[in-house]
């Protein structure tokens, strides 16, 4: 099995290093200025395991189309973000993919269009990630060398739909190498509602400073819900979905006991994390807010409350 990552970010590398634990040869596609530092290793420290590190080093690294294009694949792995792919290096490079699965991770209601305009869907894998994964030391963060830290949450594998064969082969080589994963048949309903419920709280968790004290004080929160309900409405009707029943809990009690309880749940520090990895994907979010507007729009439902956010993010 030949895999190809494309971008050595924190969630590429974790993948690149679990296909290489399961029996993979794993390359690399990033940067010329990366090549030389991810060539010499990267160190990784799983959170599940008390951090302890471990190493990933690729079979090679490219940095240019052409050095795509003369090897043979069997995935491809598409590690950056949605924004990233708008880009016209996205298009040159999806020739060298030759009959390779692609597996693109990018979330939003316009990912999976976006990417069949280079890929096959009989070649396309669709895949939502349930890990956490950062370049450690966070600020604050006691670490002994630096890396990327992450973790699996219990009973919530990386989830993957798409050709038959072709998704098993995926799932198969992340499993073989430790990671969580499963096939997901409900992963457009799973992707589409987790993104339009998470992108309106992390939009206005920005603007309370990251802090949860202050998302959850005075109107913050019931915008954010407002919003997410916007949100989560205007992508049941563009996938003829009815939405999840979850979506009648998101009242202000019930949220309030979320944030209050998640930081003592999970192995980090969730507020810094948030600040960390949605600042560097900004705007990916505000490019997912304004898909989800233009969606509301086009189906006659409300988004004011998705409108005020996009505003205040300017």
């Amino acid at each position: 099995m030949k895999i190809l990552i494309v971008g050595a970010g924190a969630v590429g590398s974790v993948y690149a290093y679990h296909l290489q634990q399961g029996g993979a040869e794993v390359w690399l596609f990033v940067r010329p200025r990366y090549k030389q530092a991810c060539a010499l290793g990267i160190r990784l420290y799983q959170l599940n395991h008390q951090r302890r590190p471990r190493i990933f080093v690729p079979t090679g690294c490219l940095t240019h189309v052409d050095e795509v294009a003369a090897h043979t694949w069997d995935q491809v792995w598409l590690c950056v973000s949605t924004t990233a792919l708008l880009g016209s290096w996205f298009a040159e490079l999806a020739t060298g993919f030759g009959g390779a699965s692609v597996v693109g991770l990018q979330p939003g209601p316009e990912a999976r269009a976006l990417l069949l305009r280079q890929i096959p869907e009989r070649q396309l894998v669709s895949g939502v990630i349930t890990m956490v994964s950062y370049q450690a030391p966070l600020p604050g963060e006691k670490v002994r060398d630096r890396g990327i830290a992450y973790w699996f949450p219990s009973l919530s594998p990386n989830g993957f739909k798409g050709p038959a064969r072709r998704t098993g082969a995926v799932v198969a080589s992340l499993q073989r190498g430790g990671c969580p994963a499963a096939v997901q048949p409900g992963l457009e309903k799973l992707s589409g509602f987790g993104s339009a419920l998470l992108m309106p709280l992390m939009a206005s968790l920005e603007l309370a400073g990251w802090s949860f004290s202050e998302l959850k004080r005075g109107p913050r929160l019931l915008r954010a819900l407002r919003a997410a309900r916007e949100a989560c409405s205007a992508v049941s009707a563009e996938l003829g979905e009815p939405p999840p029943v979850w979506l009648r809990l998101l009242f202000p009690g019930l949220a309030r006991g979320v944030i209050t309880l998640a930081p003592h749940v999970v192995p980090l520090d969730l507020e810094t994390y948030f600040r960390y990895h949605f600042t560097k994907v900004g705007d990916q979010t505000r490019a997912l807010l304004a898909q989800y507007i233009e969606l509301a729009r086009k189906s006659g439902l409300p988004a004011s409350g998705l409108s005020q956010l996009q505003r205040e993010l300017g």
